[in-house]
């Protein structure tokens, strides 16, 4: 099982604003996140901040078309070991990101496609399965799924209000399974995708589930929470 975030997570409400991010990326280390794609709210502080948010992480924070690579913490993609298959998690982020970033971040935003081509390309023989990771518009996303050879799931886009769910479209090398959860951190989006032995998509289904008072909070983060002055 991979936990995933497709971005544009750290900021924009408190506690998150007032605590710059860290009750975000402390509650993504509770819950056990593998990876979280940048999107361009996240790059909404200063560079310390952001190197300390970071540092801070036990998750990837990944994008493959943010430059250059040492200006932030940031990696293009993570590879994990997933049920007797490698894959490969990159990150895609919106193309204005760099309008969003505060002086000293001379971050430069590679168009989409031609970065996820690149990097997939790269990953040839060391992954059977790729993921993107996507905080691009659902335009952007179609566009990657059916150019790109060898992508097998996109998740997330940055344009959308509307719980989504999921849908397949065609690719270059069979299906490319496409998903988007409602933001806000309303719903948990899970999305269980059965691969071949090539790590071809064979069968997908998925479900968002509201997060209502059915569900027991956890006591470890009702505790990070109060910390900061919030009731669960």
């Amino acid at each position: 099982m991979l936990v995933l975030d497709s971005g544009n997570t750290l900021f924009g409400k408190d506690p998150s604003n007032s605590s710059q991010g860290a009750v975000q990326i402390r509650a993504m280390n509770l819950m056990g996140y593998d990876a979280l794609a940048i999107g361009e709210n996240d790059l909404a502080v200063p560079a310390t901040v952001l190197q300390e948010r970071f540092q801070e992480a036990r998750f990837a924070a990944l994008s493959a078309n943010l430059g250059p690579a040492d200006s932030l913490p940031i990696q293009p993609y993570l590879l994990k070991q997933v049920d007797g298959h490698t894959a490969a998690i990159l990150g895609a982020t919106a193309p204005n990101a760099a309008k969003r970033t505060q002086p000293g971040i001379p971050l430069t935003v590679e168009p989409a496609v031609q970065a996820i081509s690149r990097t997939v390309a790269g990953l040839r023989g060391q992954a059977d399965i790729i993921i993107v990771l996507s905080n691009l518009s659902v335009k952007e996303n179609e566009a990657i799924a059916t150019t790109v050879p060898g992508v097998d799931v996109i998740l997330g886009a940055h344009d959308t209000g509307a719980k989504m769910g999921s849908r397949a479209v065609a690719g270059p090398e069979g299906q490319v399974v496409l998903a988007v959860t409602y933001h806000l951190g309303q719903f948990l989006g899970m999305l269980t995708v059965h691969f071949d032995a090539a790590g071809h998509v064979v069968s997908f289904s998925g479900q968002d589930l509201a997060l209502l008072e059915k569900y027991a909070n956890d006591p470890a983060m009702v505790d990070l929470l109060a910390e900061y002055g919030v009731k669960p």
